[in-house]
């Protein structure tokens, strides 16, 4: 019964010595560590020299260039053609807005009317600088409506350039006044109309008691004369008269219309 109690104790002090040998070991075991990175290798270009350089620019440029206008400004109204097709010359390619073109043509045949018009008033005995003063404002206002409704010719601005210079020509004779030849010709014929109205008169006097009177041909020849002295001693009175402020203004305006007139048809 001893050996039994002493086979016990030594089983239970070899129990609590496996026992005290795990505990240290799970009091002094270390982390496992991580495992080394992976080194990869990274491939190295050599350095390499070149001989020489070159250094290009270009340009893309048309086959074919051409600079287009019209011959009178105004808005687009419609198009023909799109970008990048192929026209050929003389092919319509823009329409402009019809309204201002229009308006242009109809201020113009005004102009033209209110210048003939005034023409026409003038020559019923105005002075010849008035008359011609009032021509060149028609062919200036007759220039203008071409040139609006066709397009100007060499023709047409020469005949505008001589507008001008009969338009100057005409503001220069009246700051002249008349010369002496018109002076001696229009009292020459005042000296004449004042005579046949004398010789009118006494042949009229001396029938101008016939019961007749208004029916003989002394009553339609007095009559004749006395309008002819009227119109003679106009004439006369106006080379002598010197120009008044309104014709002098005439003048300038006329010499600026024929101007502006030259401008237009030479405008690009």
């Amino acid at each position: 019964m001893n050996g039994h109690i002493l086979r016990q104790r030594r089983l239970g002090a070899a129990v609590l010595v496996l026992a005290l040998t795990v505990l240290l070991a799970g009091c002094t075991s270390q982390p496992t560590p991580a495992p080394a990175p992976a080194v990869t290798a990274v491939p190295t270009i050599p350095l390499q020299t070149t001989s020489g350089k070159a250094t290009a620019s270009g340009a893309i440029v048309p086959a074919h260039k051409a600079s287009l206008g019209f011959t009178a400004a105004g808005r687009v109204q419609s198009s023909a053609v799109a970008e990048g097709d192929q026209v050929e010359a003389g092919a319509l390619l823009l329409t402009l807005d019809q309204a201002n073109a229009q308006a242009a043509v109809a201020q113009a045949e005004s102009a033209l009317t209110q210048a003939q018009a005034h023409l026409d008033e003038l020559r019923s005995g105005a002075r010849p600088q008035e008359i011609a003063a009032a021509q060149a404002r028609v062919e200036a206002a007759q220039a203008r409506l071409t040139q609006v409704t066709e397009g100007a010719s060499d023709e047409e601005i020469a005949a505008a350039r001589a507008a001008l210079a009969a338009a100057q020509a005409a503001q220069q004779e009246l700051y002249r006044g008349p010369g002496e030849q018109d002076k001696i010709a229009a009292q020459a014929a005042l000296d004449n109309a004042t005579a046949a109205v004398q010789q009118a008169q006494a042949a009229y006097d001396r029938v101008a008691g016939n019961s007749d009177i208004g029916a003989r041909p002394e009553s339609r020849q007095l009559q004749e004369a006395t309008n002819n002295l009227t119109a003679a001693q106009a004439r006369y009175d106006a080379l002598f008269v010197p120009p008044d402020a309104a014709a002098v203004a005439a003048a300038r305006a006329q010499i600026q219309q024929a101007q502006a007139a030259l401008d237009q048809l030479q405008a690009p």
